[in-house]
């Protein structure tokens, strides 16, 4: 049976702040809680899988003033379908610790790839 492995990186050299920040935002848990989290809760969609497509989609989204992961979407695609899992999954993730600026909670915009390999 053919494993999937999903590689999740924060690509700190993609983040890009709404608002110059002191702090970036934090998964709760740290990069590995992250990780855990993203091989956990993605699901290999169907069709791809049968189709045998692979390939690494890049998601952009927001870290909001709550913490609240909102605004994803594709700024790079590899199927329709391992986009949208790509969307879900990360749409789904719990709130993480805000990202600041003097002190204060601020909206940050992070990128992070999706590899999808079977």
């Amino acid at each position: 049976m053919k494993k999937l492995f999903l590689l999740a990186a924060f690509v700190l050299a993609s983040v890009v702040a709404l608002a110059a920040n002191d702090g970036p935002p934090r998964y709760p848990g740290g990069q590995s809680a992250m990780n855990e989290y993203l091989i956990t809760n993605t699901k290999y969609p169907a069709d791809a899988k049968a189709e045998g497509v692979e390939g690494r989609v890049v998601c952009s989204f927001v870290v909001d003033e709550d913490g609240n992961v909102v605004e994803v979407k594709v700024v790079r695609s590899a199927h329709p379908s391992l986009d949208a899992e790509a969307v879900r999954v990360i749409s789904s993730m719990p709130k993480w610790q805000p990202g600041t600026k003097d002190g204060k909670p601020v909206r940050v915009r992070l990128s992070m790839p999706l590899t999808f390999k079977l």
